[in-house]
């Protein structure tokens, strides 16, 4: 996800733009996975809130929840908040019966650097 971000010229995320937005970042990869061909539900709704998004690939699912960090230093802190969210929300709760790996993947978009930080952390 680092180099796809990396190349996305920082002019398209400067200033006052969309690149200060979850949801902008969040779509970018919509758009990278969907062309792709990947299976995705988006805003992926539960019974107790929703993650961001879940692809569902391989027979594996992987459970995404992003989140905007207020600087570098505190990428890995928000990229673990939201894997938190998801483990306490039970967003991937819905996809267990599939005998399935489950994979939860906490993304930090920090917008105060161009081209942007991704952290990712898998469980």
């Amino acid at each position: 996800m680092r180099s796809f971000f990396a190349g996305i010229s920082y002019q398209w995320q400067g200033g006052n733009g969309p690149a200060r937005y979850e949801a902008w970042y969040a779509g970018m990869l919509y758009a990278c996975f969907r062309t792709i061909g990947l299976d995705l539900r988006v805003e992926d709704s539960s019974s107790r809130g929703r993650a961001g998004m879940a692809v569902l690939h391989g027979g594996q699912v992987f459970v995404f929840e992003f989140k905007m960090s207020a600087g570098e230093k505190d990428r890995a802190a928000a990229a673990q908040q939201a894997i938190e969210q998801v483990r306490e929300r039970g967003h991937a709760d819905k996809y267990r019966g599939r005998n399935e790996p489950v994979h939860l993947i906490g993304v930090a978009f920090n917008s105060d650097r161009s081209p942007a930080a991704v952290e990712v952390i898998p469980t």
